[in-house]
């Protein structure tokens, strides 16, 4: 797991009896959800489920600690999105839209029964991703929390300031994301 920020203490007991039969249960695993198989983590209990959405090519693992944290409260769920660098789910075909990440994740959550309502909380790029889940599926989604969002003209600002040759390269570092 990816430890805490400096300062942050992060219990996984708070709130929660420290028995083994009181820790509620840790789903995880790969999930066929048609045309692949995703990585999901889910552990906690409560209502609202908590989304955690990474940022641009990052897996699930980042938010290990976090997940940890909140599911002493709440229903919490980290995935890893097709391609993703280190990541265990299956690889698809690119270049991925937003729109097909959205869709992987509802397919991935109907598959393994976690029904929402949901607080996606998205980083950086992740936030494209948890901003479109909520406007594609309003009646499943309570809250958001975005951490370092990413914006949708971000690129065409980025591609007025590089060369044309470092865009070029940027584009094929980023080509899948």
């Amino acid at each position: 797991p990816v430890p805490p920020p400096s300062g942050v203490p992060l219990r996984a007991t708070v709130g929660l009896d420290a028995t083994p039969a009181a820790v509620p249960e840790r789903l995880d695993g790969l999930f066929d959800i048609g045309g692949g198989r995703r990585y999901l983590s889910c552990f906690g209990a409560g209502s609202p489920t908590v989304l955690l959405e990474s940022g641009a090519n990052d897996p699930a693992a980042p938010w290990f600690a976090i997940e940890t944290a909140v599911a002493a409260f709440a229903r919490v769920c980290s995935y890893d999105r097709a391609n993703t660098a280190g990541g265990a789910s299956d690889p698809a075909a690119k270049p991925r839209t937003s729109r097909d990440m959205v869709a992987d994740l509802h397919a991935l959550l109907a598959e393994v029964g976690e029904a929402g309502p949901y607080v996606v909380v998205g980083h950086s790029a992740g936030a494209l991703n948890g901003r479109l889940y909520a406007s594609t599926y309003p009646d499943e989604v309570a809250g958001m929390v975005l951490i370092d969002p990413s914006h949708e003209e971000q690129n065409v600002q980025r591609q007025a300031l590089l060369s044309p040759e470092h865009w070029a390269i940027y584009q094929q570092m980023n080509l899948g994301i």
